[in-house]
């Protein structure tokens, strides 16, 4: 990589002190001639409005994957290009499922060659994505399977169902849409379940692209307004 390319680039990786983000974080900066700081989670959110970091690298180690979740989409919501590969996850781990967020542009598991990840790494740099083929197969076989248009009969969704699906694009959890809502969290539980089942989502994540790509075409079901 040129110093001309690498003088242009910054990355955060957010995890804990220890060895190997160490070595990644020294490989970077003198090897690579890349601006590369280890940081926290708040310290990311806080700075991602302020620097412009090419990527990130988010230590799976350090975070639970419904953690990761409401991180990345903080992320996501204040700068909507954000970049984020996970390091060090776990093979058929949950981390594996979030490669549909719109943040996420690699995967690099806890098994993988120190240089394969540093191959990656500067592959993500070029506005590449790094992800195991394996996924890649899973999630379009998935994909393809489950493909809707919005106007099929199946996506009718109810008022109260528009209503939730709105405020989970917004990254709220299941107990601040009840509390928004007025209703319990077994209400809200149930019209999640149906919903996703209307829209092909097997989870958040897949409800918030959903919603995004599909939220102006959505058409109402008012025959059961509940």
């Amino acid at each position: 990589m040129s110093n001309v390319v690498a003088e242009s680039q910054t990355i955060l990786l957010v995890g804990q002190q220890n060895l190997q983000n160490s070595v990644i974080i020294n490989y970077l900066t003198n090897e690579q001639q890349i601006t590369a700081q280890l940081c926290s989670q708040a310290e990311a959110v806080k700075r991602i409005s302020t620097d412009k970091s090419s990527l990130f690298l988010l230590d799976a180690r350090d975070i639970r994957p419904e953690q990761a979740v409401r991180f990345l989409n903080e992320l996501y919501q204040r700068n909507s290009s954000t970049s984020v590969a996970f390091i060090n996850v776990l093979s058929d781990s949950k981390f594996e499922k979030l490669i549909d967020h719109p943040t996420i542009a690699g995967i690099f598991y806890a098994h993988q060659p120190q240089s394969q990840v540093y191959k990656g790494i500067n592959a993500l740099l070029t506005g590449d994505i790094w992800i195991p083929r394996k996924l890649l197969k899973q999630y379009l076989q998935q994909t393809r399977t489950a493909y809707r248009t919005a106007e099929d009969s199946s996506k009718l969704l109810t008022k109260r169902e528009l209503q939730i699906l709105k405020l989970t694009a917004t990254g709220a959890t299941n107990s601040q849409i009840a509390d928004k809502l007025n209703v319990s969290m077994h209400t809200v539980k149930t019209h999640m379940y149906n919903l996703f089942k209307k829209i092909g989502a097997s989870n958040r994540v897949q409800a918030i692209n959903w919603a995004n790509d599909n939220l102006d075409s959505v058409v109402i079901d008012r025959s059961n307004a509940a």
